[in-house]
């Protein structure tokens, strides 16, 4: 064979072979002092040391800010990071307004702009999400050409558990229960909302003292129905109010 006769495979790898050689060592804007990629993985970035996060905080260039948003374009940011954002307290501003405005989350949108309206008059805040249809893997688990929906998030400090459910035919209704282990002897109510890029629904329940502790729960209508006026991407939020409140 001439020099001239080369297979694709062997053309292939000459081509790769000469990008590599022309690529620059490293990004444009990174400096000799950014973290390295594996740095900005969710369980790296929850072990930062104190300079490393100082050093995202004011990175010069934005290089490590830049690089942590679009970390989140495969797992959303934690919701204590959100949380933090929510309060105006997150040290990495650019990082989170480039994952909310630049990519366009609507799903972390969502939760920020819940935190910002209800968890002022919280001591427990709970969120959770559901994306899209269900994946065929989830359906497959279950006899019904479906499956039903089930979701459950226990607010971070412990106080405050919500399951959100389909129930069995012939209902199949939206339903959200409602747990309060950190509820005193007085009770309380929780505000529950479910946002969705259509339409916003609300209740306010009062808790209940049952023999399991302090609960609550909820219907929203029919589960399809209720589904089409919140959209694709909706987010429920509870919120455990003080007595009176």
């Amino acid at each position: 064979m001439s020099n001239q006769e080369f297979t694709l495979a062997e053309a292939m790898k000459l081509l790769f072979e000469q990008d590599v050689a022309s690529a620059p060592e490293r990004h444009p804007l990174e400096g000799s002092q950014c973290l390295c990629l594996p740095r900005f993985r969710r369980q790296a970035v929850e072990q930062w040391t104190e300079a490393e996060r100082e050093h995202v905080r004011t990175c010069q260039t934005g290089y490590c800010q830049r690089m942590l948003a679009l970390s989140w374009r495969g797992e959303h940011p934690p919701l204590a990071h959100l949380a933090e954002y929510a309060r105006g307290e997150y040290p990495y501003q650019a990082a989170m307004q480039f994952h909310l405005a630049d990519d366009g989350c609507r799903r972390c949108q969502l939760v920020v702009r819940i935190l910002r309206e209800l968890g002022a008059m919280a001591r427990a805040v709970a969120v959770l999400y559901r994306e899209g249809p269900l994946q065929p893997d989830e359906a497959a688990t279950f006899a019904e050409p479906r499956a039903p929906l089930y979701l459950r998030q226990t607010s971070e400090d412990g106080n405050l558990i919500i399951s959100v459910v389909e129930s069995d035919p012939p209902e199949h209704e939206l339903k959200v229960y409602v747990e309060a282990p950190g509820c005193g002897e007085a009770g309380g109510k929780v505000r529950l909302t479910l946002a969705g890029e259509n339409e916003t629904l609300e209740r306010v329940l009062d808790l209940e003292k049952t023999e399991f502790g302090w609960e609550a729960e909820a219907s929203f209508g029919k589960f399809e129905e209720a589904v089409a006026r919140l959209g694709e991407d909706w987010v429920v939020a509870a919120v455990l109010m003080e007595p009176g409140g």
